[in-house]
Protein backbone atom coordinates (compact mmCIF):
# COMPACT_ATOMS: atom_id res chain seq x y z
CA UNK A 1 0.00 0.00 0.00
CA UNK A 2 2.78 2.53 0.71
CA UNK A 3 4.51 1.98 -2.28
CA UNK A 4 1.44 2.74 -4.01
CA UNK A 5 0.03 5.58 -2.39
CA UNK A 6 4.03 7.16 -2.29
CA UNK A 7 4.33 6.68 -6.45
CA UNK A 8 0.65 8.36 -6.93
CA UNK A 9 0.93 11.26 -4.51
CA UNK A 10 4.80 12.55 -4.61
CA UNK A 11 3.60 15.21 -2.19
CA UNK A 12 3.37 12.89 0.71
CA UNK A 13 6.07 12.87 3.05
CA UNK A 14 7.05 8.82 3.47
CA UNK A 15 7.73 9.15 6.98
CA UNK A 16 4.63 10.74 7.68
CA UNK A 17 2.56 8.24 6.17
CA UNK A 18 4.06 5.85 7.56
CA UNK A 19 3.39 7.38 10.95
CA UNK A 20 -0.39 8.61 11.00
CA UNK A 21 -2.37 6.01 8.09
CA UNK A 22 -0.08 3.02 8.73
CA UNK A 23 -0.21 3.63 12.21
CA UNK A 24 -3.89 4.36 12.18
CA UNK A 25 -4.93 1.14 10.13
CA UNK A 26 -2.99 -0.82 13.12
CA UNK A 27 -4.79 0.96 16.12
CA UNK A 28 -8.26 0.14 13.69
CA UNK A 29 -7.50 -3.20 12.90
CA UNK A 30 -4.54 -4.39 15.74
CA UNK A 31 -5.31 -7.98 14.07
CA UNK A 32 -4.67 -6.81 10.08
CA UNK A 33 -1.27 -7.22 10.33
CA UNK A 34 0.55 -10.77 8.74
CA UNK A 35 4.04 -11.68 9.66
CA UNK A 36 6.48 -14.65 8.93
CA UNK A 37 5.06 -14.96 5.27
CA UNK A 38 8.32 -14.02 3.72
CA UNK A 39 9.78 -17.53 3.22
CA UNK A 40 6.61 -18.33 0.32
CA UNK A 41 7.02 -15.17 -1.36
CA UNK A 42 9.50 -17.10 -4.02
CA UNK A 43 6.02 -20.09 -4.31
CA UNK A 44 3.94 -17.05 -5.08
CA UNK A 45 2.81 -17.13 -9.26
CA UNK A 46 0.86 -14.09 -9.69
CA UNK A 47 3.03 -10.81 -10.49
CA UNK A 48 5.92 -10.00 -9.30
CA UNK A 49 5.51 -6.81 -7.22
CA UNK A 50 2.41 -8.37 -5.57
CA UNK A 51 3.55 -11.48 -4.56
CA UNK A 52 3.95 -10.20 -1.14
CA UNK A 53 0.36 -9.55 -1.00
CA UNK A 54 -0.82 -13.01 -2.03
CA UNK A 55 1.91 -14.72 0.56
CA UNK A 56 0.86 -13.04 3.05
CA UNK A 57 -3.05 -14.40 2.13
CA UNK A 58 -1.44 -18.04 1.98
CA UNK A 59 0.02 -18.05 4.99
CA UNK A 60 -3.06 -16.35 7.44
CA UNK A 61 -5.29 -18.74 5.56
CA UNK A 62 -7.37 -15.89 4.28
CA UNK A 63 -10.80 -16.64 2.69
CA UNK A 64 -10.18 -13.59 -0.07
CA UNK A 65 -7.98 -11.12 -0.86
CA UNK A 66 -9.31 -7.48 -1.63
CA UNK A 67 -7.59 -5.50 -4.16
CA UNK A 68 -7.99 -2.86 -6.94
CA UNK A 69 -5.33 -4.90 -9.03
CA UNK A 70 -7.24 -8.16 -10.00
CA UNK A 71 -5.56 -8.90 -13.01
CA UNK A 72 -2.16 -8.99 -10.87
CA UNK A 73 -3.38 -11.73 -8.40
CA UNK A 74 -4.22 -14.26 -12.01
CA UNK A 75 -2.65 -17.07 -9.91
CA UNK A 76 -3.43 -21.06 -9.76
CA UNK A 77 -2.11 -21.07 -6.16
CA UNK A 78 -4.39 -18.81 -4.90
CA UNK A 79 -7.06 -20.79 -6.75
CA UNK A 80 -6.35 -24.24 -5.18
CA UNK A 81 -6.62 -22.63 -1.68
CA UNK A 82 -9.77 -21.56 -2.33
CA UNK A 83 -8.69 -17.80 -1.71
CA UNK A 84 -10.70 -15.39 -3.41
CA UNK A 85 -9.76 -12.34 -5.32
CA UNK A 86 -12.63 -9.77 -4.82
CA UNK A 87 -11.91 -6.17 -6.92
CA UNK A 88 -11.97 -3.47 -4.27
CA UNK A 89 -14.77 -1.69 -6.15
CA UNK A 90 -17.17 -4.97 -5.09
CA UNK A 91 -15.96 -4.84 -1.44
CA UNK A 92 -19.19 -4.16 -0.05
CA UNK A 93 -21.13 -6.84 -2.31
CA UNK A 94 -18.05 -9.10 -1.43
CA UNK A 95 -17.30 -8.30 2.00
CA UNK A 96 -21.41 -9.33 2.53
CA UNK A 97 -20.85 -12.29 0.64
CA UNK A 98 -17.80 -13.62 2.88
CA UNK A 99 -19.68 -12.65 6.32
CA UNK A 100 -18.32 -14.98 8.75
CA UNK A 101 -14.95 -15.87 7.03
CA UNK A 102 -11.84 -16.17 9.22
CA UNK A 103 -9.67 -13.83 7.56
CA UNK A 104 -9.70 -11.44 4.52
CA UNK A 105 -6.85 -9.89 2.90
CA UNK A 106 -7.18 -6.44 2.07
CA UNK A 107 -3.80 -5.08 -0.46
Amino acid sequence: MTRNVLADRPDIDPAQFGERAIGAAGGAFPAASADGYEHLIGDMDNHPKDRHAAAAAVHIGAAALVTYNVCDFDSELLRQRGIAVVAAIARQQGFRALEGSLHVLVD
